[in-house]
């Protein structure tokens, strides 16, 4: 495709390359009615009494009436009204609006989900933590009615046999001891991590709710039919051709302008 020529004064012709710049942002921007209307406001601005001394060339000017013909869903003011591809086209945008709600919908649901189940488990962890501290402290107890060693410790067995004895009992004590305040360090670590769960899980329950209630206002259309289909692909083809032409002028009024 040959590059566009333009010409003109530099100024018109800087404001008519900002111009098309935010039609084109906004066509390749993530689709959805908030940007359909957006961008048919900006293609009918245009036609506003402060806009009508942007010029365009032909080529540009056809591809800009295009684009508002396709995204207009009451035809043109003072134009032709709806087309068959323009009515297809916002059917189809409202459908690949309803579908991304719909894997929004679904990705915070499994989210909620995941997050439930995660408290859960932490719930099981901290309930088995609880036994085994008093498991722990239990032991403990045992073990410190071992000590101290008795005189019968000392008749029975002599001082070498009880030294050793109360050593075991002493690293046994230790071992109970330490197992003991690993378990309550675990347990004291749950608590932060219950909260941050639970902070999580109403966000996802939000973020559910809020895709919920996004969906309910989008209406749900049947399957597209094969006509449909055809007619969407053509207007798709339309708005990229349109695409090209917008962006070649664009590049053609940066060289110029920097020439």
């Amino acid at each position: 495709m040959a590059a566009m020529q333009v010409q003109g004064h530099p100024l018109h012709l800087a404001v008519a390359a900002v111009y098309v710049r935010l039609v084109v942002d906004n066509l390749t921007t993530t689709a959805s009615p908030r940007r359909s209307h957006r961008l048919l406001h900006l293609l009918r601005l245009r036609r506003h009494h402060d806009y009508r001394r942007l010029r365009f060339p032909g080529a540009v000017a056809a591809a800009l009436d295009d684009l508002e013909d396709l995204y207009s869903q009451q035809g043109r003011p003072g134009g032709e009204p709806i087309t068959m591809a323009a009515a297809a086209f916002a059917r189809h945008g409202i459908r690949r609006e309803r579908a991304r709600h719909v894997a929004r919908l679904r990705a915070a649901a499994s989210l909620r989900l995941s997050v439930a189940s995660a408290i859960r488990g932490l719930a099981v962890r901290s309930t088995a933590t609880r036994r085994c501290v008093k498991t722990a402290r239990g032991l403990i107890r045992q073990t410190q009615r071992l000590l101290p060693v008795g005189e019968r410790d000392l008749d029975g067995g002599g001082e070498a046999t009880t030294t050793e004895r109360v050593v075991t009992v002493v690293e046994f004590l230790a071992t109970f001891q330490g197992m003991e305040a690993e378990l309550e360090a675990d347990m004291e670590a749950m608590g932060p991590e219950h909260e941050r769960l639970l902070r999580r899980h109403d966000a996802a329950v939000g973020a559910e709710l809020a895709e919920a209630a996004a969906l309910e206002a989008i209406p749900e259309l049947p399957p597209a039919t094969e006509e449909e289909v055809q007619l969407v692909r053509e207007a798709c083809r339309r708005v990229l051709s349109d695409l090209v032409v917008l962006i070649g002028f664009f590049k053609a009024v940066a060289n110029y302008l920097r020439d």
